[in-house]
């Protein structure tokens, strides 16, 4: 078990109204998603690297699969459109990635990596991991996956009807 926690709570635990806020799925997980992006912002700065979180996510979704659409890394990156748009102006700024049209659709652009873009998986993935490895330290690996099928489950429980 990690350090510092709690006695793991059941089912009927999380159900029930009255539970401590601090205490909930909902909340425990916000508060993870918080502390992995403060851990890698503190990374990224102590590297010397501007790059934002979500910029960094979007970089991570290219680096898995250059050439994605522009509207696929909204989706990733957990932003609307003008957002989105803003970011990758940005990443074309610093010249990570071009944007070109998508031949099926022009009214969609796909983004791609440049040279320099490529090259900065090498220094930021690892920065990453580290964030990663001081996350999950001293949990077993099929706990780790127990979680991440949990989570998985709960984001489609969530997810609107109109998406898949």
């Amino acid at each position: 078990m990690a350090k510092n926690a709690p006695p793991t709570s059941t089912r009927t635990d999380q159900l029930r109204p009255e539970l401590e806020l601090t205490r909930t799925i909902g909340y425990l997980s916000a508060r993870v998603g918080q502390a992995f992006q403060r851990s890698l912002l503190i990374k990224l700065r102590e590297a010397g690297f501007s790059i934002t979180v979500e910029e960094w996510r979007l970089m991570r979704a290219l680096w898995a699969e250059d050439g994605l659409p522009q509207a696929r890394l909204g989706d990733i990156a957990l932003k609307d459109k003008g957002q989105l748009s803003r970011m990758v102006s940005r990443l074309e700024a610093e010249g990570w990635v071009q944007r070109r049209p998508d031949p099926a659709d022009r009214r969609t652009p796909r983004l791609f990596l440049t040279p320099a873009g490529r090259r900065l998986e090498a220094k930021l993935v690892p920065l990453g991991g580290a964030v990663r490895a001081q996350a999950v330290q001293g949990l077993p690996e099929a706990q780790l996956a127990a979680a991440v099928s949990a989570l998985e489950a709960m984001l489609s429980n969530l997810a609107p009807e109109d998406e898949p």
